[in-house]
């Protein structure tokens, strides 16, 4: 039984309780205690909690909730993995996603997954409980919940015309396939989509490669794998997008629900142009201010109150270009854009990065030690980016030690997985932080006021890591220290990693 929540009118937890059942998931104790115990209880739900995605699967297949209330970012399994394992698993539940960074390709992955609401952290309490009360009360989940037998009474009071006129009401393209390849149902918006039929010819009865010369909608039919995939794009002659959802259904074919997503496309390639734009037109004033503050110590001795001024200049010039290159880095791992990738010794790789920073350490009086299993283990991935990883976490740990603290850097194998840790004795973490370290630009109180930093870090070394089919958490007392876990996929000689695997198709 997983841990649940229950109000004072039913203080064992029994089921004779009224109301619906919600599954809370999330890696953060303080949030679930919040959802669960502040929020949702007092409301009359009945509240089951999970630790993280993999637990969350297993409780809403054993309690089969009413709806999940569910982290994006959590270790082993996300939250659109989660219902994505859900719905193969033939559970449709109504799900809420709750992310620490809102972008155009998580609110694809959401709307592909069918969640049905989508909050960015923080997020307002009462906007939650709305949600949660109009989808557990709204006509969705009616029809969700109708057998098909309920949905064939309803329907036999619609004649034929009634339901031709709502179907080709209906603005999303919506196609059937049968067994056969022939279409035996088109909309009105999918009938645009047939650009090699006559206006006015009928399409129903023809096969799709008679009627349809585009491309991208051909080959949602592509099997990979042995299976169809179920989420593909179709693009359009006219540059508009949709988002194809493919079903299969036994005795009937193919259903092909689309939905435009062009204007999705649209903001990230905004968006991308204006990081670029900015970037550069930063950069370039930047290496202006550098260069004069070089020339100005040339020219002649600078006082001591000029070269404090100076020094002061270069280290805030230094400071934006590393806000520039973090955002520029974070901007390409959000975007997706792929680097090639090689087996990689672990070992020569996290040796690289401490060397590099084993001269900080030494000015600190610091004891940099390394245990690194120097064997044949290697990873698949992008040596620059898994360095970075590891140089953003031994920097770190320097930077948070005092004077004569020590950092450890470790590597071991467990079973077909890598794991590195990087411990430091320095200043640790407040509990109440540790859930937000991995957001975008987010610092501790005491990290913000006494060191320097732009809280992207930590956020990029998470991304890396999760793109390289890896995890990473932290534990951390505060003023005893910390120690940063990263685990990754070993590469075996006979089938390579799971991401080498998916490329290679």
């Amino acid at each position: 039984m997983y841990p649940r929540f229950t109000s004072m009118a039913d203080p064992k937890g029994d089921e004779q309780v009224s109301g619906e059942r919600i599954l809370v998931v999330d890696d953060s104790k303080e949030v679930r205690d919040f959802l669960a115990g502040t929020v949702l209880l007092t409301e009359g739900y009945i509240v089951d909690v999970a630790e993280d995605g993999k637990n969350g699967l297993k409780a809403a297949l054993e309690v089969a909730p009413d709806l999940i209330i569910t982290d994006q970012a959590m270790p082993g399994m996300t939250g659109l993995e989660l219902v994505e394992h859900l719905q193969k698993s033939g559970l449709n539940v109504p799900t809420i996603l709750m992310t620490a960074e809102g972008s155009e390709e998580i609110s694809v992955r959401a709307l592909r997954a069918g969640v049905v609401d989508y909050f960015i952290k923080p997020f307002d309490p009462e906007k939650l409980l709305s949600s949660v009360h109009n989808i557990l009360t709204g006509n969705a989940r009616q029809i969700d919940e109708s057998s098909p037998e309920d949905l064939l009474k309803g329907l036999s009071n619609l004649n034929a015309v009634q339901l031709v006129t709502i179907l080709h009401q209906i603005q999303e393209p919506v196609l059937v396939i049968d067994p056969n390849g022939k279409v035996t149902l088109c909309n009105l918006a999918a009938r645009s989509l047939m650009n090699k039929a006559e206006p006015g010819e009928a399409v129903v009865g023809h096969s799709l490669l008679d009627i349809t010369n585009n491309r991208s909608l051909l080959d949602i039919f592509q099997y990979v794998d042995g299976q169809l995939v179920a989420t593909q794009e179709i693009h359009l002659d006219d540059g508009r997008v949709l988002d194809a959802h493919i079903t299969e259904i036994d005795d009937i074919g193919r259903v092909i629900v689309m939905q435009d997503i062009t204007h999705l496309q649209n903001q990230a390639r905004l968006r991308n142009d204006l990081v670029m734009t900015i970037s550069h037109d930063l950069r370039s004033p930047l290496t202006t201010i550098l260069g004069c503050i070089e020339l100005i110590g040339k020219i002649g001795d600078l006082n001591t109150k000029q070269k404090l001024l100076s020094d002061q200049i270069r280290d805030a010039v230094q400071r934006t270009t590393d806000l520039i290159s973090e955002l520029l880095e974070h901007h390409k791992l959000e975007t997706g854009i792929e680097q090639p990738r090689e087996p990689v010794l672990l070992w020569q790789l996290v040796r690289g990065a401490a060397e590099t920073l084993a001269g900080k350490a030494d000015m600190k009086k610091q004891h940099l030690l390394l245990d690194l299993l120097e064997d044949d283990l290697r990873v698949m991935g992008t040596p620059s980016r898994l360095q970075h990883v590891f140089s953003n976490l031994i920097d770190n740990a320097i930077k948070y030690t005092p004077d004569g603290g020590e950092i450890s850097v470790k590597i071991r194998s467990e079973g077909s997985e890598a794991v590195c840790t990087v411990s430091d004795t320095g200043i640790g973490i407040p509990l109440d932080d540790q859930p937000r370290i991995f957001e975008r630009f987010y610092r501790t109180s005491k990290a913000a006021d006494d060191y320097e930093g732009t809280g992207l870090g930590l956020s990029i070394v998470k991304t890396i890591v999760e793109q390289h089919e890896g995890r990473i958490w932290v534990d951390s007392q505060p003023n005893e220290g910390t120690t940063f876990t990263v685990v990754l996929p070993i590469r075996t000689p006979d089938n390579g990693s799971k991401a080498e695997r998916k490329r290679s198709r």
